[in-house]
């Protein structure tokens, strides 16, 4: 899904080994998408559904703002669990998370700015810093979205301010919808729920409170003499993004894969070198399926390391696949490269799309 979903999804429920890139990268979305406050006349003005989604979730302006914040999970049987913190965020991007224990002592902060961020947990006693990811907006996810969704919009309320609730349905049976509700004044997405066929489980945000006035900047400052540890793996440096997949042929020693055939709505929209390993993203505006390449070795296991997995042959060729919460992760080699395709959609779709990997270059020398 949308890369900012998936963010603060994790916060309750991240399965082991498997990095997830939709929605709405954490924190997608759960507060870093705001906009700046509007004139009365861009109140009372008639934006469309598609207008109210570029505005809020695919092109972030900035407020200062404080408040708290509730992020739930709901399985496929119905159970739920949700998880709640107080936030601060200014203009210029620097926000706070603070948990909550039983007793109402902090459990953990989260604290982002100059680029990084920064976690405390009362267990470990220290903070933790890693680059943080950088977000990705643009006109084209909304073209996407418009494209592939049906989208409804009306006015509404909400913390006694007027708002705009947006729905997205699929237009492709199988995928994921979308319902944010949108502060009208601000831009801001005030709650966000997305609905995954795939499990019949269901995720999203709402903030509970809302103040738009300033507060103390210093309550964004690491303490003072506070120890800082890099985690190590994690952070973003030496990354190197490619708009195209041709452009990314001379980074790797390996053979770049490209898929013959998508499925229905979805668009290459750029990849990324972490390491050895190139993630290639495709999305439909909601949805996102990310295909990881890099040498095959033949040390690592298919289908998701331990995870019982199910094997599919055509025409010579294997691929293992296996099902995590929400999402599906499959497994293959094709010339010497080993592809993992993860993706919220229909398995045959994802079958489909894996068995027409095929290369596009020669590895580099």
């Amino acid at each position: 899904m949308i890369s900012w979903s998936h963010n603060f999804s994790a916060t309750l429920r991240r399965p082991p080994g498997l990095r997830r890139t939709v929605l709405i990268s954490a924190g997608f979305l759960a507060l870093v998408a705001v906009s700046s406050v509007c004139a009365a006349a861009d109140v009372e003005r008639a934006r469309t559904a598609i207008e109210v989604i570029q505005n809020s979730l695919y092109n972030p302006p900035s407020i200062t703002l404080s408040g708290e914040r509730t992020m739930w999970f709901t399985d496929g049987e119905g159970r739920k669990s949700q998880s709640t913190c107080r936030v601060w965020k200014t203009a210029e991007g620097r926000s706070r998370s603070e948990f909550a224990d039983s007793k109402g002592s902090p459990a953990k902060i989260v604290l982002q700015r100059d680029g990084k961020t920064y976690t405390w947990t009362a267990a470990q006693g220290f903070w933790q810093c890693v680059d943080a990811a950088a977000e990705e907006h643009g006109r084209d996810n909304a073209d996407l979205l418009a494209a592939n969704y049906r989208l409804t919009r009306e006015d509404s309320s909400y913390l006694e301010r007027p708002a705009i609730v947006v729905r997205a349905k699929p237009v492709t049976a199988g995928r994921p919808s979308l319902e944010v509700v949108v502060d009208a004044a601000t831009s801001l997405p005030v709650v966000l729920e997305i609905t995954n066929p795939l499990g019949g489980e269901a995720y999203g945000y709402r903030l509970e409170k809302l103040s738009l006035e300033p507060f103390d900047a210093s309550i964004l400052d690491l303490p003072a003499g506070a120890e800082v540890r890099s985690k190590e793996g994690q952070g973003q440096a030496g990354r190197k993004r490619f708009g195209r997949l041709e452009d990314a042929g001379s980074a790797v020693r390996f053979r770049i894969l490209q898929p013959a055939a998508l499925p229905a709505g979805f668009c290459f929209s750029g990849c990324v070198l972490e390491g050895d390993r190139l993630r290639c993203a495709y999305k439909d505006g909601l949805s996102v399926i990310s295909v990881y390449l890099d040498k095959d070795d033949g040390s690592k296991q298919p289908g998701g390391g331990d995870r019982t997995s199910t094997e599919v042959k055509r025409g010579g060729q294997s691929v293992n696949w296996s099902q995590r919460r929400r999402s599906i992760v499959l497994s293959t080699a094709v010339a010497g490269t080993r592809a993992t395709v993860i993706g919220e959609i229909p398995l045959e779709e994802l079958l489909d799309m894996t068995f027409a990997l095929a290369p596009l270059t020669s590895p580099s020398q």
